[in-house]
């Protein structure tokens, strides 16, 4: 599937409309930074996804894509080969659904179109092994492995959290316990307890121990017990309460999506019912005419679909009313204690009053956040935990017969006892619950890494060979995508540096462009093993931290395995548009010459030669084509230059002019022993006008410099090209490399050699 013509109207940097006709074929686009490349780069990946992924990691909505001057909407049409037309337009800070065009038919969306941007490829190769795994399963469209770890990621730490919470519970009562005991085991300090209290002591068990129902005769027994069970109440209800309620709660209702979830999930019941005893073939809901079938159909669907946010908001909803009544409760506990005070009072009675307001006021919030569909402040912070021993030993603190201390002490152990083992059994069910959900996140990490290694195991040989392609440099070698276990799991590139150091991560080593390289490898890499429905492959800016052999090994790299598809390459480097075009048969090749506010990007023939011939047959005056023939006769010169990698005399800044791009082919084809080196036309542009003239940046053209000058200038940059091909196998000079001299170059048959 190729893209045939791209319309783009009203995106950020294109004010009015832009097409662009392609006809399946492939493009490179040239042009400067800030010329709307970008724009039209934004078009395709918001016409294809919905979303521009830059946009979102600044937090910018989609209408930042907008034209300021265009104002919505903005849209993006494609027309693609063989298939339906697909527009996508933008009205605000939400992406749009795409619209099929044209007859009935192939009503298919496709995937997401193969984008890869500079700053995608350097992000990728700088992440952690375990975000490249994620990438991995995302761009082979494995998301259900990511999902379903997830979700098991958060139950098992949902279920962890809770067992550690039960366990310090546990430790905290257990604590209580012993200080109760004076460090005894609990039945020997019973024993004594009955003993002091005239009980016949026959405990064997804590089973004994906890069915013991001895008389209480003593009134101040009685009260004490009364106060021990106001505290065990309260202790109760905050136990109970949990700050992860007014979470949840505050979740659902921030989330607006699921709030109105809700509202329609009701509507739609409404409306099924409302079906059974419609009489009109009309909807209940909207009063569209609609068949009967069809509705209850589509309302069935909407209802399925809405019902797991409903259940979120009903779960929520349930578990604040809990926590509300706990909060309540607790509120009462203190406020009967305050009312009961023992003979000494309580301690930290200021605590007392303030938790039971605290409680009492938090208690409401839940229950009207529930009645009024509002967020519920967070649980206060009321000390009332760490007072909770004091408060209990208070309790049983009062003046009274040994035997009435004994009995009464007895009953407070045994209620100790109750709430510890009550403890022990939820803390057990909780340390199996986390257990069960560690194994099932086990198990999910075993399918995620073999689905790794399996695409890995894909993925990685072809990877490798691209990324040897890329780079040529003997010093790194066997690179491989590997599967490594440490931490959460992931995938990491390895390298072999220098023929025996195995280096992983490769940024030891590697220079940011070969790191870059790596990341293009593994992109590249990709499209050719999965089965991609697209023949289309978008590439912007990719070669921005590239050096020249690199920038050759991408050339070639396309040209050999992707020559079958479309490549639309967007760039601002002059160089790599150069050295490229003569890789790339049937490209076009186009550039931005201009950019403005009202107008947007123009776009030209790329070849400054072929424009200056355009200009010079319209007639256009000398005086006003001293820049395209500059940038001309640079092109032609630089460009075998490049090929041939002839040096050229340092300069910090590269401001080399045409005399100096002259004189560095002249001097390196000669220092080769290249027949090329006695061209006439070398020797006739050595002293020709237009050289001398051209070649000085820091002035405007000569006025002696004239329209035939420039057409010499055409004619001369023409039978310099034609000199570096053979005549006898039709292929240029740097056709191929020479293994033994590794600066030499040949054509296909090795009659022309430089």
């Amino acid at each position: 599937m190729k893209l045939k013509k791209i319309v783009i109207e009203g995106f950020r940097g294109v004010p009015t409309t832009l097409e662009l006709d392609l006809d399946g074929k492939s493009l490179c686009l040239l042009g400067e930074n800030g010329h709307g490349k970008t724009t039209i780069v934004d078009a395709l990946e918001y016409w294809s996804r919905g979303e521009v992924e830059s946009f979102k990691i600044a937090g910018c909505g989609l209408d930042a894509t907008i034209n300021l001057d265009h104002g919505p909407p903005a849209s993006v049409t494609c027309e693609r080969q063989g298939h339906p037309t697909l527009r996508r337009r933008l009205h605000g800070p939400r992406g749009e659904d795409v619209e099929i065009l044209g007859p009935a038919g192939e009503r298919a969306v496709p995937p997401p179109l193969p984008l890869l941007r500079h700053m995608t490829m350097v992000q990728f190769m700088a992440e952690t092994p375990f975000q490249k795994r994620a990438a991995l399963l995302r761009v082979l469209g494995l998301e259900p492995l990511l999902d379903f770890r997830a979700a098991l990621v958060t139950a098992a730490n949902a279920v962890r959290h809770e067992a550690e919470g039960a366990e310090a519970r546990l430790a905290d009562e257990s604590s209580v316990l012993l200080q109760q005991t004076g460090g005894k085991p609990v039945i020997e300090f019973a024993k004594g307890l009955m003993t002091a209290a005239g009980l016949q002591p026959s405990l064997s068990s804590e089973s004994d121990l906890l069915s013991l129902r001895a008389p209480t005769a003593a009134s101040d027994v009685a009260i004490r017990v009364d106060r021990s069970d106001l505290v065990d109440q309260l202790a109760r209800s905050l136990e109970g309460m949990s700050q992860d309620a007014v979470l949840g709660w505050n979740k659902v209702y921030e989330d607006e999506q699921a709030a109105v979830a809700a509202a329609v999930h009701d509507l739609i019941l409404a409306g099924q019912r409302a079906l059974t005893i419609w009489p009109d073939p009309t909807c209940p809901l909207c009063l569209a005419p609609a068949a009967k079938a069809e509705l209850v159909s589509s309302l069935g669907e909407r209802a399925e679909k809405l019902a797991e946010l409903k259940e979120r908001l009903e779960v929520a909803r349930n578990e604040l009313s809990a926590h509300g009544s706990r909060a309540r409760t607790a509120g009462e506990a203190i406020a009967k204690l305050l009312s009961f005070p023992p003979p000494n009072g309580w301690p930290e009675e200021a605590v007392l009053r303030k938790a039971a307001e605290a409680l009492n006021r938090h208690g409401d919030e839940a229950a009207n956040a529930v009645r009024e569909r509002r967020s519920c402040p967070p649980f206060p912070e009321t000390g009332i935990a760490k007072a909770l021993l004091g408060i209990r030993s208070a309790a049983l603190a009062t003046q009274q017969s040994p035997a009435a201390a004994a009995h009464a002490q007895l009953l407070a152990v045994q209620a100790g006892l109750r709430r510890v083992n009550d403890l022990k059994r939820v803390a057990r069910a909780k340390r199996d619950l986390a257990s069960a959900a560690s194994g099932f996140l086990e198990l999910a990490e075993k399918h995620v890494e073999a689905a790794v290694r399996d695409e890995i195991g894909r993925l990685g040989s072809v990877a490798a060979d691209f990324y040897g392609r890329l780079v040529r440099n003997p010093v790194y070698s066997d690179a491989s995508l590997e599967y490594t276990p440490k931490g959460k799991g992931g995938i990491e590139f390895s390298l072999t540096f220098n023929r025996k150091h195995r280096v992983s991560p490769p940024q030891r080593v590697v220079s940011e462009s070969q790191l870059n390289a790596l990341g293009l490898a593994f992109f590249l890499a990709r499209l050719k093993v999965e089965d991609v429905p697209w023949r289309t492959l978008v590439l912007d800016d990719v070669v921005n931290s590239f050096d020249g052999n690199h920038r050759m090994g991408v050339a070639k790299l396309l040209a050999e395995e992707f020559g079958d598809w479309q490549i639309l390459f967007f760039t601002h480097d002059a160089v790599f548009v150069s050295m490229s075009s003569k890789h790339f048969a049937g490209w076009r090749f186009q550039q931005i010459i201009g950019w403005s506010p009202t107008v947007g990007p123009i776009i030209d023939d790329e070849d400054p030669l072929k424009r200056l011939c355009a200009r010079l047959d319209a007639g256009t005056a000398a005086s006003e084509l001293g820049t395209l023939a500059r940038l001309a006769l640079e092109r032609g010169l630089s460009a075998p230059l490049e090929r041939l990698r002839l040096p050229i005399r340092f300069s910090r800044h590269s401001d080399f002019t045409a005399h100096d791009y002259r004189d560095a082919l002249d001097k390196g084809l000669s220092d080769r022993g290249s027949p090329i080196k006695d061209s006439p036309v070398l020797a006739r542009m050595r002293t020709a006008n237009y050289l001398t003239n051209l070649s000085a940046h820091d002035r405007p053209s000569d006025p002696l410099l004239g329209t035939e000058d420039l057409r010499q200038l055409v004619d001369d940059l023409r039978e310099l090209a034609n000199e570096f091909v053979c005549s006898d196998c039709g292929r240029p000079v740097w056709e191929s490399q020479k293994t033994k001299q590794r600066d030499h170059f040949q054509c296909r048959c090795g009659k022309l050699a430089a």
